[in-house]
């Protein structure tokens, strides 16, 4: 972190709330003392961090300082309640979970030795999908939701009344990160403050996301003839097909694909680790719209072969037609 002379005691006042809890343990609901160290439970420090965080002034040139303590560390809290909310939604259902996990990190980004160190061995499950994500961005969390559920857009599709708060959202992890990476206050301040009075509700939503995705995959299996369940079983078999479409292609778009219209494109971001594998084509990131190449499972479970062609994992694979032959 970049702080002036001028700053320095501004940003410091701001930063004390890292100072007052980085002798605690953060657990995920369990209380008491540790190799004596206080442990403090997560709902009590997200209120703390709500709290801090809503007493901040955002508004104002002169207040820069303070928008960029609000933005990080909002984020940072955002992360951990994302974690966290992942980690207990699994301990719910760990048996179904462990059996169907792979399917669950089809956009997973960690590096593939990971999967050996936490999947097998004795190493939580709830505990290990949530390192296979990065959580800084909207579209990363984006697909975090598509893949637990199962349905494409999830947030878009499934939270019809989320327009503002998805706009607010991606507005607000942007600015996040030109602050961050390019030291700007980018962020329109009534956005900011906007956020910031309705921090309680904002987070809720993000919680909701996340816990609601889940149950989506929970569902499936499951015998229902109640009209939104049969509803979400579809979206669920058009996605899950839509990733079969691009499984067998190889990594290329097949004429299916509704917004590029791009045919046999080879998928780049592969083989480039330079390039975020968010799966847009040129086109579709002058138009800021996400291309159906979204669908492809990342190289966490594909590599290249001899002639450039995607292959696929085929313990992915018999994971993904398991879960996709649920859905009959």
């Amino acid at each position: 972190m970049l702080i002036t002379g001028t700053k320095n005691s501004c940003l410091k006042k701001y930063l004390n709330i890292f100072y007052k809890y980085e002798h605690y343990v953060l657990t995920m609901g369990s209380g008491g003392n540790y190799n004596g160290t206080t442990r403090i439970e997560i709902n009590d420090l997200e209120d703390e961090y709500v709290k801090y965080l809503q007493d901040l002034k955002v508004y104002g040139n002169r207040r820069r300082p303070e928008r960029y303590t609000f933005l990080n560390l909002t984020t940072s809290l955002l992360e951990v309640i994302i974690k966290n909310e992942i980690i207990n939604g699994i301990k719910d259902n760990r048996e179904f979970y462990r059996k169907y996990w792979p399917t669950m990190l089809i956009n997973g980004k960690a590096p593939k030795y990971f999967l050996k160190s936490y999947f097998n061995s004795n190493y939580p499950i709830e505990k290990a999908i949530p390192k296979f994500f990065t959580y800084q961005s909207f579209y990363p969390i984006s697909l975090i939701a598509d893949s637990f559920s199962c349905v494409e857009n999830f947030i878009e599709k499934e939270f019809p009344k989320s327009k503002k708060f998805k706009n607010r959202l991606e507005l607000f992890l942007d600015g996040r990160n030109d602050s961050t990476h390019n030291l700007k206050d980018s962020v329109d301040m009534n956005v900011i403050d906007e956020i910031r009075e309705d921090l309680p509700n904002f987070i809720k939503n993000i919680k909701k996301i996340i816990s609601t995705s889940l149950e989506y995959r929970n569902s499936m299996g499951k015998k229902s003839s109640n009209e939104d369940d049969l509803r979400i079983l579809e979206a669920q078999k058009k996605w899950l097909d839509k990733v079969n479409e691009a499984i067998k292609h190889r990594g290329r778009l097949c004429d299916k694909c509704d917004i590029c219209k791009l045919k046999h494109l080879d998928y780049k971001a592969m083989n480039n680790d330079d390039e975020e594998e968010c799966g847009k084509c040129d086109i579709c990131k002058s138009k800021k719209q996400n291309c159906e190449k979204r669908i492809l499972p990342s190289k966490l479970w594909s590599s290249m072969d001899s002639t450039r062609n995607i292959v696929f994992d085929d313990k992915f694979l018999d994971n993904f037609h398991q879960l996709r032959s649920l859905l009959k």
